[in-house]
C-alpha cells in the first residue's frame, strides 16, 4: 500500500475515534443533576418563611442542601401543604437512585424546587447542542421513588422580561410509586421570544424521592 495513503487512513481514523465528523451528544443541562455538590445554608436566617409556614425542614445556622437548587417561596410550599423537604443522604438503589445523595419533597397541596442556573433558548442551535430549541420539544427525564403526583415544567425568560409559563409540558403530570423509576417527558416554549429558562421541580399530594433529573436541548 502507498505509504501515503496508509497515513491518511491512520489520520481519519484517529479523526473519528476522537469525535471528528460525528454527532457529538448533547450535554445535560442541569447543574448538579444527581444532587451529589452540597452547600451549607442558614435556614435559621435565609428561609425563615418557609418555617413560618409550617415546613418541615432541618433547622441550624449550616444545614446542607443540593447546591445550585432552591425552594421556590412563591410557588407553592403554603400553610395548608404540611410540606417536608429533605435533603437525602443514602445508598445506591435504595434511599437514593445513584451516587449518595437525592432529594425528598413532601406536600399536601404544591412545593416546588427550581435549578438556579439558565439554560440558553435558540431558534436554532447549529454545531452548539448544548441549549434549548424553540419550536421542538426538549426532552427531560427524572428518577423518583414513592407515591405521589410529580409535575416538570420550566420558568421562561423572555428578552424584554418575565413570562414564568410560556411553555407546554408532556405529559403534564407522573404518578410514581414505592420502586425507583425513570420517567421521561418533553417541554416545548410556546412564545417565540424566550430566550432562557430554568427546569421546575413540583411534589403535589404525595411524598417523593427526586434523583438524576435530566433535560437535553438537541437530539
Amino acid at each position: 500500500m502507498d505509504r501515503r495513503l496508509l497515513m491518511a487512513g491512520l489520520l481519519i481514523a484517529g479523526w473519528t475515534a476522537l469525535g471528528g465528523g460525528m454527532a457529538v451528544a448533547a450535554e445535560n443541562l442541569v447543574k448538579n443533576p444527581g444532587f451529589e455538590l452540597s452547600q451549607p445554608v442558614n435556614v435559621d436566617r435565609d428561609m425563615k418563611e418557609f418555617v413560618s409556614r409550617g415546613v418541615d425542614l432541618l433547622k441550624g445556622t449550616a444545614v446542607p442542601m443540593p447546591a445550585g437548587w432552591s425552594l421556590n417561596v412563591s410557588d407553592g410550599w403554603s400553610k395548608e401543604g404540611k410540606d417536608l423537604f429533605r435533603y437525602v443522604a443514602g445508598e445506591a438503589g435504595k434511599e437514593v437512585h445513584s451516587g449518595t445523595h437525592a432529594i425528598r419533597i413532601g406536600s399536601g397541596v404544591h412545593a416546588v424546587v427550581y435549578v438556579e442556573s439558565m439554560a440558553t433558548v435558540v431558534p436554532e442551535a447549529g454545531a452548539n447542542k448544548n441549549v434549548l430549541l424553540l419550536n421542538k420539544p426538549n426532552k427531560f427525564s427524572f428518577w423518583a421513588k414513592g407515591k405521589g403526583q410529580v409535575m416538570i415544567y420550566a420558568y421562561t425568560y423572555l428578552a424584554e422580561g418575565e413570562n414564568y409559563s410560556a411553555r407546554t409540558v408532556t405529559p403534564a403530570m407522573f404518578n410514581t410509586t414505592d420502586d425507583w423509576q425513570k420517567y421521561d417527558g418533553a417541554i416545548e416554549f410556546t412564545n417565540p421570544k424566550v430566550v432562557s429558562s430554568r427546569i421546575v421541580v413540583c411534589i403535589s399530594q404525595g411524598d417523593v424521592t427526586i434523583d438524576d433529573v435530566a433535560w437535553y436541548g438537541q437530539d
